[in-house]
């Protein structure tokens, strides 16, 4: 007897957590609709162009994750009420093509495909995806970029580009915004860095 009544009194207690008690999920932030926009209002290069093909990023294994990370200076911490959509390197995978595209001097495909022509290759490492507390709070993000050869063997350039945006309030909407923010800008910044090169690239790839 004493053992059903324990049974229904587990049971019970089981059944109201599942349909009275409160769970508390993250709240999912979704970034890099502006670069999606900026990818949209662009003129593309046309399909006379060089090839550049744009590699998966990769991430510093304390950011691949879809949790929020929070520095406080160089101490960096999870704030698991808050996630993205998806890992940092998989957030640029989406957002670099649309913004790349909208270079003058190269016609860009992402992600990369094995076995597409290509002129170029270009990959790249996230080295900072975080909100900083420490001055701000500002949403900081950075990525190491490089250009290879077409055979993806021979690296050509090395450029580490950096941005930081303020963040209006420590919310989801506010971390979201300055994260979406900083998406633009870095891989803007990439933009510029590689069209600036013009065809120097190219020249040192045919004299390999």
């Amino acid at each position: 007897m004493r053992k059903n009544i324990l049974i229904s009194c587990v049971i019970m207690l089981i059944c109201t957590g599942c349909l009275g008690g409160k769970s508390v999920g993250p709240d999912y932030l979704r970034v890099g609709n502006a670069a999606q926009e900026r990818g949209r209002s662009c003129v593309k290069a046309s399909t006379a162009r060089p090839v550049l093909v744009v590699k998966r990023f990769r991430s510093l294994p304390s950011l691949d994750r879809e949790t929020v990370m929070v520095a406080d200076g160089a101490v960096l911490r999870p704030r698991f009420e808050w996630s993205w959509e998806g890992t940092p390197s998989e957030i640029f995978d989406l957002a670099a093509g649309p913004v790349l595209s909208c270079m003058n001097n190269y016609r860009v495909v992402a992600p990369y495909r094995p076995g597409l022509a290509r002129d170029l290759q270009l990959s790249g490492t996230v080295l900072s995806f975080e909100v900083q507390k420490d001055g701000g709070p500002v949403f900081e993000a950075a990525i190491r970029f490089t250009l290879w050869d077409r055979a993806g063997g021979r690296s050509l350039a090395v450029k580490s580009i950096s941005v930081s945006v303020p963040i209006d309030t420590m919310s989801a909407s506010g971390v979201g915004a300055a994260a979406d923010e900083a998406v633009l800008k870095l891989l803007g910044k990439a933009s510029a860095w590689i069209d600036s090169l013009g065809g120097k690239m190219l020249l040192l790839e045919e004299r390999r």
